[in-house]
């Protein structure tokens, strides 16, 4: 490489002289008389009128570049006018009609709103318009899933996706919530939507530029719109149904034993929260719902998508005071999921800063005067998938129902399709739910006699109270109101952590999880005979909490939520133990815990399963030198992921391959691609158990004569490994870097689209980490190695004083691309930076950026 670059610089130089001595040899007098000589006598053949000028080709191509270069900057101003109009007013003075008093929208040097309002209802109009000032595309593009209208707006593709979301009922669901809302609730959704209608009425000629390149109108927002996606966003953190159909196909090509090892659950001796049949085939469903469905959900509906969150008391703080740390994980989206705000009224009563999600009001987590709160997600299994019997000739629309039949609940829906027919689509429910089946491709028996088709069960298809559990938590000032408010928090469930300046801690559990007559929601089963029927949920004050436990701290990592001792052992997809025993090993590690030692927590790519796997590495005997030296760099490697590791280059790609060669023979390249899909971190859990058990017969190769055991499989996966990264990132090891393959790049819907995509997607950028750390870069095991899902923000609270808490977004506040704060917190999330929570008046005017007054 540097003899390439000396040799550019020597072309260069001799290009350059070149055109010095080319110009002085033309460089002459023009004039007559003045170069000594004689000027030359008229020919007799010259007129005596001077010729016209000729136009010549190189007049033409400047005549033409002159006005091609006009119309370019006649074009760019076109275009800077365009987009500036689309950007949002935050100065001034603007009408907001519904308000009962001016209100104040402070933002500061990061983008972010401080909002001030006479009243509750004051507050959340003023929210919705500066949601719509800086989110409308995304609400928009959210509330068209939650309503199956994709193919409205983008075209017969859509239309698979549309049928499956209809199914669903996202929109009947929530429509039957709006019914038995509360009334101040229902008032504040209405007043929120009073301000997204606002601006939109008032904005209808520049909205962001994704409505120019759709060419769709933007109709108003309906506080119902606002419930629907709460139910697409609950579905997309409980999609366990999945995993039921996958098991079924695993139990039935490969038996109870080697599923077992597939699937090995959670190791009974890890953390905990609280202590105390012939299937045939369901791969082209999950194909066809991995294709078609999680693309559009908020977090791409993600199998491996986690949290963490944890506390502590004073006792365990340098300052005193509880010290509190969420970092949700979620997909990597552009803009963001999430939305940073901080709200407050005149009179004091309302006060509250933190995250929640354009197209709802208040936030989701944060903290208020008095208490703040962190949540990850639960993983209870609340879907159920039930195999329904069909009489068609004896009983046409109807099911049975024990030994009864009862009539079809039926629903006719209509798609409008851009470019395309409209598509009539008819939705048949049952008791348990919607028949899923009839808009996936179904050839599985499911192991049931007479099989008939799939009724989908769902909590979040049930009227709740989500909305009502927001609205109270927000004004909650100590852990018995926080506790009455999340008794409405119906879905998704959730695992809060708690601290309030009083100095206390706690964790309390959400959901509403079905209390099963029969079995434990594992596997599809027979919905006519009534056994398996759900028998309501475990109640509230059942579900696991604590409140200043005597260890000091309580911490989660969507790890199972309870012990041997409790009295409802539900089923869940928890996640294996790597981060939750992480987390609990630093919280130990020191007596007391700082601010910058929740940094360091956050920031933590260690990995238990990469150390144990490097171990192995390091002991293997490869015969060939490149192989070796990889092989030295794991003898006394922590199994630290960071970004500049070599060593974690060559793991990840060692064990990607390795799981190849172990399992993709046993279940097929299709199951095993589901399986990868699907099952995620478990996957990796049930590697782990594997390799300390090096004659199984799953590290066999079934195609070779010969018996592999797992050292075998690991020479030759670092070996493959090695070659390949050779041929990837050069052939000199100790310069790879974990982060050159090992990249997140937030992509927008419109980020595939040529010409465009580049201007909606954020830059890519190196991280560390994988699905197994604290600071987790989870990717596909389908698609290594671009992250898919991330710490979407990272938030640190200080109960002893609001002011000194941190935060910051995975990108930036504007979904507008060409805003200053579209990606401006890229960057420092990358190198985990945190921007100050700006909450006191002081901090809010020090560091202030534009002031908008809205006016009745």
């Amino acid at each position: 490489m540097a003899g390439s670059r000396k040799g550019s610089r020597s072309t260069g130089a001799s290009r350059a002289r070149t055109v010095s001595q080319s110009k002085a040899s033309t460089a002459l007098p023009t004039t007559s008389g003045e170069s000594g000589t004689s000027a030359a006598s008229p020919s007799p053949l010259a007129p005596v009128v001077a010729p016209r000028r000729r136009i010549t080709l190189k007049r033409v191509l400047l005549g033409v570049g002159a006005v091609a270069l006009l119309l370019i900057l006649i074009g760019i101003g076109y275009a800077y006018y365009t987009v500036q109009k689309t950007l949002p007013t935050t100065s001034g003075t603007l009408k907001l009609p519904g308000l009962s008093a001016p209100a104040t929208v402070t933002r500061d040097i990061y983008g972010v709103p401080h909002i001030v309002a006479a009243n509750i209802n004051d507050l959340y109009e003023a929210e919705g318009y500066v949601h719509a000032q800086d989110r409308l595309f995304q609400m928009f593009f959210f509330r068209a899933v939650g309503e199956g209208r994709l193919s409205e707006y983008f075209g017969p593709s859509q239309v698979d996706t549309d049928r499956f979301l209809r199914t669903v009922g996202f929109r009947r669901a929530a429509e039957a919530e709006w019914a038995q809302t509360a009334p101040q609730v229902r008032s504040a959704l209405e007043a929120y939507s009073r301000g997204v209608n606002e601006f939109i009425r008032a904005h209808s000629d520049s909205l962001p530029l994704e409505f120019g390149f759709l060419g769709a109108k933007v109709e108003e927002w309906q506080p119902v719109d606002t419930l629907t996606f709460g139910k697409v966003q609950a579905w997309d953190l409980t999609q366990t149904w999945s995993n039921d159909l996958l098991t079924a196909d695993l139990l039935s090509n490969l038996g109870p034993d080697i599923t077992a090892e597939l699937l090995p659950g959670y190791p009974k001796d890890a953390p905990v929260v609280v202590p105390g049949a012939n299937t045939g085939s369901v791969l082209p469903a999950l194909k066809a719902y991995s294709d078609k469905i999680r693309p559009v959900l908020p977090s791409f509906g993600l199998g491996d998508i986690g949290s963490n969150n944890w506390v502590v008391a004073g006792s365990k703080s340098t300052t005193g005071k509880p010290l509190l740390a969420n970092d949700p994980h979620l997909g990597v989206r552009s803009p963001s999921i999430w939305y940073q705000v901080h709200l407050s009224t005149t009179d004091g009563k309302y006060n509250a800063e933190g995250f929640g999600f354009a197209g709802a009001p208040g936030i989701i987590t944060g903290h208020n005067q008095n208490i703040s709160w962190g949540v990850t997600n639960v993983g209870a299994d609340v879907q159920d998938v039930f195999i329904e019997k069909l009489d068609p000739s004896g009983h046409p629309g109807q099911y049975a129902s024990g030994s009864s039949w009862l009539p079809l609940k039926i629903y006719t829906e209509t798609i409008k399709v851009k470019e395309g027919a409209p598509v009539t689509q008819t939705v048949r429910v049952t008791d348990h739910g919607p028949i899923i089946s009839d808009v996936l491709p179904v050839t599985a028996t499911l192991g049931v006699k007479s099989p008939g088709p799939w009724a989908l069960q769902w909590s979040g298809a049930q009227p709740g109270h989500l909305l009502e559990a927001v609205y109270n938590l927000q004004t909650a000032s100590n852990w018995q109101q926080f506790r009455a408010a999340l008794q409405g928090w119906s879905i998704p469930g959730q695992n809060f952590v708690y601290a309030d300046t009083q100095g206390n801690i706690g964790y309390q559990m959400t959901g509403n999880i079905p209390l099963r007559k029969k079995g434990d929601g594992s596997v599809p089963v027979p919905g006519w005979t009534g056994e398996y029927d759900w028998n309501g949920y475990i109640p509230f004050d059942a579900l696991p909490r604590a409140y200043n436990p005597p260890e000091g701290f309580v911490a989660t990592a969507n790890n199972k939520p309870y012990g041997p001792d409790y009295k409802y052992q539900f089923r869940g997809e928890w996640a294996p133990p790597w981060r939750i025993s992480r987390i609990t090993e630093l919280l130990k590690a020191k007596d007391r815990l700082s601010i910058d030692d929740f940094k360091n927590i956050q920031m933590d790519t260690s990995s238990e399963l990469a150390k144990k796997v490097g171990d192995e590495l390091a002991a293997l005997k490869p015969t060939d030198a490149p192989t070796q030296q990889a092989a030295k760099m794991f003898q006394g490697w922590n199994g630290d992921l960071k970004p500049d590791s070599a060593a974690a280059a060559i793991y990840e790609v060692t064990a990607q391959k390795a799981l190849s060669e172990t399992y993709s023979d046993n279940l097929g390249l299709d199951l095993f691609g589901e399986y990868l899909d699907i099952e995620g971190s478990t996957v990796l859990q049930s590697f782990e158990q594997l390799l300390d058990k090096p004659q199984d017969p799953l590290w066999d190769r079934k195609e070779t004569p010969q018996k592999e055991t797992r050292d075998d499989i690991l020479l030759a996966s670092l070996t493959s490994a090695v070659s390949d990264l050779t041929g990837a990132l050069g052939g000199t090891i100790q310069d790879w870097q974990w982060g050159q393959i090992h990249t997140v790049t937030p992509a927008h819907p419109f980020g595939s689209q040529p010409v465009i995509g580049a201007m909606f997607n954020l830059p890519s950028v190196p991280i560390g980490g994988d699905q197994t750390t604290v600071s987790v870069g989870t990717f596909s095991l389908v698609e290594p190695f671009s992250v898919s899902s991330y710490q979407s923000y990272r938030m640190i609270i200080d109960a002893g004083d609001w002011s000194k808490s941190l935060g910051i977004l995975a990108g930036g506040e504007s979904g507008q691309p060409f805003s200053k704060h579209f990606s401006d917190m890229l960057t420092p999330w990358q190198n985990y930076q945190y921007n100050p929570l700006l909450y006191t008046q002081q901090q809010i005017d020090a560091n202030k950026e534009s002031v908008l007054t809205l006016t009745p």
